[in-house]
């Protein structure tokens, strides 16, 4: 009872501090039931109010703690006069219950939601989903040790909430291009915990709990994709004519042949063109929107920048569909063609560097508009009537920076081209803005030659 000493009160007294009033009577009312000697005590034991009661008390490492008590009362044999009480703590025992319930409910959803994610995998080339499950697994894996690590200071816990940020966008964006959509969208809800984060004047350790909690559950999604894959696979390949068969059957996603030619970017470097189709189409139809995409050279990528060039163009097309391309009606007017055109090319310029280009035939960027959100996050001071045009412009990569007011699944959160950025720094590369308002934004990404592709070459 958590009672010091409930000795000499009545049982009114001890069940105060536990049940309201109306409890406290339906008690006495079910006692005086029981005095009734013509009364049948098991028929009216159902009736119990304090069958199960939920009290808290205090935790032994302080603050509260609930638990669950079960009072049972019957008249006391060859006693007339007195009626036997006993409680039990059934705390375990309601737990148990409900993790049972939630079990149950999970599986039912879960059997709903596994067709679902068998339909969304179906569309997707099978060696192009090998190759995002091992990279979005390899995401989560280094967020939660990133989160898991000490922060030093404020200064290290924004860098950690920064990289983790940048992580999961662009597992996000990959995911949307695969239509993916159920990883897409547990993934945007950790994003929703880490724009909260990052609002937070401070942030200590403690913060990160709730987006490793979130990340636990993005491995286990993982999981049940690459189960759910290697389950289609075994169905494909048993119901496969035999004739049908080449003699040298193709390498399934457990061959080591099949897991080199992943780790070599094959996947990448093949459906290139397919997955930013796929991904604009998407990103487009819930914007009410009509892109096109055109790529040249993707299948000139070396293996040294395929996975880099990968996810910056997704980073790019998403943020070009979300940011540059008008509405319709809006292109109409400015004598425009309905549908948006955005084009990515990849070439070698034959001076030790690679060429990435993305652009658009969107609005362009507003200086005006990038300066007057500057000076809303306190970026630029109010005095600094004037900014050069080239500085002004590089603060679009900035994490957190964003002209969107309001965030949706694709825009808003400022994270796409702090992604970018990042990506192209860790290699020593550079990027380039040209922009005209209502014509077109250009981003020429500069791509150094590694040794990989210098010894190929020569």
């Amino acid at each position: 009872l958590h009672t010091p000493s409930p000795g000499g009160n009545t049982l009114q007294d001890v069940l105060r501090p536990m049940v309201d009033e109306k409890t406290q009577h339906a008690a006495v009312k079910y006692l005086n039931l029981l005095w009734n000697k013509r009364v049948n005590e098991e028929l009216i034991e159902s009736v119990n109010p304090l069958q199960q009661i939920t009290v808290s008390v205090a935790a032994p490492g302080g603050g509260q703690d609930t638990r669950y008590l079960s009072f049972a009362f019957h008249r006391a044999l060859d006693a007339d006069d007195y009626l036997l009480g006993s409680v039990a703590d059934v705390t375990d025992r309601v737990n148990l219950q409900q993790e049972l319930e939630q079990l149950k409910s999970t599986a039912a959803t879960g059997s709903r939601g596994g067709s679902d994610l068998m339909l969304q995998m179906m569309k997707v080339d099978p060696l192009q989903l090998d190759s995002f499950i091992g990279t979005a697994t390899g995401a989560f894996e280094s967020c939660n040790a990133r989160l898991r690590a000490s922060g030093k200071d404020e200064r290290a816990l924004r860098e950690k909430l920064d990289a983790v940020f940048r992580e999961l966008h662009a597992v996000k964006g990959e995911a949307a291009a695969l239509g993916l959509e159920s990883l897409a969208r547990k993934v945007h809800a950790a994003e929703e915990v880490l724009a909260g984060l990052r609002s937070r004047d401070e942030l200590a350790g403690n913060d990160f709990i709730p987006v490793v909690t979130h990340l636990d559950g993005l491995l286990r999604h993982a999981a049940e994709i690459a189960a759910t894959r290697a389950e289609l696979d075994r169905y494909s390949r048993s119901v496969a004519p035999q004739a049908a068969r080449p003699a040298a059957a193709a390498p399934t996603s457990t061959d080591s042949t099949s897991r080199k030619l992943r780790a070599l970017g094959a996947p990448e470097a093949a459906n290139a063109d397919k997955l930013l189709r796929s991904l604009a189409a998407e990103v487009a139809k819930s914007l009410q929107r009509e892109v096109h995409v055109r790529t040249e050279g993707l299948d000139q990528v070396p293996q040294e920048h395929m996975a880099r060039v990968k996810d910056i163009c997704v980073q790019m097309v998403r943020n070009s569909v979300a940011h540059g391309i008008e509405p319709a009606d809006q292109r109409s007017a400015a004598g425009k063609p309905p549908g948006g055109s955005v084009k990515v090319s990849f070439s070698d310029n034959g001076r030790g560097e690679y060429a990435l280009v993305i652009e658009d035939d969107g609005q362009g960027l507003s200086y005006d508009r990038i300066l007057y959100r500057a000076r809303q996050l306190s970026l630029v001071q109010p005095d600094q009537i004037a900014l050069d045009r080239g500085a002004v412009f590089k603060m679009i990569f900035m994490p957190g920076f964003s002209t969107v007011d309001e965030t949706n699944e694709h825009a808003g959160r400022g994270v796409g081209l702090d992604a970018v950025n990042s990506l192209v720094r860790e290699c020593g590369g550079r990027i380039g803005i040209a922009t005209v308002p209502g014509q077109f934004t250009r981003f020429r990404i500069m791509l150094p030659r590694g040794q990989q592709s210098a010894a190929a070459q020569g």
